[in-house]
């Protein structure tokens, strides 16, 4: 069995007193990573799915490699929109917070994908035809394994109106490769800044809520949640199958 923690959205800047819509993101995050210690000594890596920082800024990727150590387990992360991608993948090459392609795990496949734009006003998502194709590739290489997929951007539309307009812009592409390869089992995302459980084309959905702040669900327009942070946990079955749960602080 595979056991993982999933964090995301952290919005650290280089300026550890850095706030987010009013909320210390820094103090939140730790208080975030204080509750999972304990649940870490079990698992065999956490994920973070992205917004690692605010700004982008190196400080912060400093700050969240020095945060994150604490796990003691490694950490592997995508970019979100509110990062810098280019810039994320040199700095974040190790412990405690890798950059990876994909990792291989207690018999699961675990697949990590950029699905940010070029643009960094742009905060909607996207897979590229090179990413899909390079996806195919290591989904065929891995043929019959349990795989989990992660990236930042929520996969379809949810019942929060602002946010889907922020979705992956080509979902139906990525689907259509999934759907040749049906031992993709999960999507880990963040983005939607609250937890979300559900299923698309035989493929289980998760996100996580923010380290920092969270959005409410089902409003038009943004309405923000700062009075709590969590995470999400999930363990992975060598027969495919999962659990999972979040973790509320």
């Amino acid at each position: 069995m595979l056991q993982l923690l999933h964090f995301s959205d952290c919005h650290l800047f280089a300026d550890p007193r850095g706030k987010l819509y009013g909320v210390d993101a820094a103090h939140r995050l730790a208080a975030t990573l204080a509750t999972a210690q304990t649940q870490a000594a079990a698992c065999q890596m956490a994920i973070i799915t992205g917004d690692l920082t605010q700004e982008g800024e190196s400080g912060a990727y400093a700050l969240a490699a020095d945060m994150f150590a604490c796990l003691k387990i490694p950490v592997y992360a995508v970019p979100g929109n509110h990062d810098r991608s280019a810039g994320m993948r040199k700095l974040l090459t190790g412990h405690p917070i890798a950059c990876r392609r994909s990792v291989v795990v207690a018999g699961w496949h675990l697949i990590f994908l950029d699905t940010t734009l070029p643009d960094p006003q742009d905060p909607s998502g996207r897979i590229t035809a090179k990413a899909l194709s390079e996806l195919e590739a290591m989904l065929t290489a891995q043929s019959g394994m349990p795989t989990l997929i992660a990236f930042h951007h929520q996969p379809v539309w949810l019942d929060t109106p602002w946010m889907n307009p922020m979705a992956l812009a080509n979902p139906a592409d990525l689907f259509r490769v999934l759907a040749l390869h049906p031992w993709v089992r999960c999507i880990l995302f963040g983005h939607i800044h609250y937890p979300f459980d559900g299923e698309h084309q035989g493929v289980r959905l998760l996100s996580a809520p923010s380290t920092c702040v969270q959005f409410a669900r089902k409003t038009a327009q943004p309405v923000f949640v700062t009075d709590t942070t969590g995470y999400r946990w999930v363990r992975l079955y060598p027969d495919g199958c999962l659990q999972t749960g979040v973790v509320w602080v």
